[in-house]
């Protein structure tokens, strides 16, 4: 079954950063850019393979380069992969109440 999921987009610091690191530049623009990603979970070895045998193409250049900044994947995964574990978590949690709540009926 497919998933859509919806990303929240900051344009602006809220008033800590502001606080803590002064007001917003106008050096940077706000860029507006759309993508589209398909992530595959848990697939089978057979369509694993048949996706790898493909390899991979790098997405052309972004006339914005200069305005990104640079990130480091090696946090990104942990944050998303703290992120999953505690989704995980929580569903484990709901489960466990619904069939709490399916038992009493």
């Amino acid at each position: 079954s497919a998933v859509s999921t919806t990303t929240p987009l900051k344009l602006f610091p809220t008033a800590d950063e502001i606080a803590k690191n002064g007001p917003q530049t106008t050096k940077k623009p706000v860029i507006k850019e759309r993508y589209e990603e398909i992530v595959f979970h848990d697939v089978d070895t057979a369509f694993y393979k048949r996706m790898k045998a493909h390899g991979s193409k790098k997405a052309p250049a972004s006339e914005h380069d200069q305005a990104w900044s640079s990130f480091k994947d090696k946090s990104e995964l942990i944050a998303i992969y703290a992120a999953r574990k505690v989704t995980e978590e929580r569903l484990a949690v709901l489960k466990q109440q619904i069939e709490v709540l399916e038992s009493i009926d």
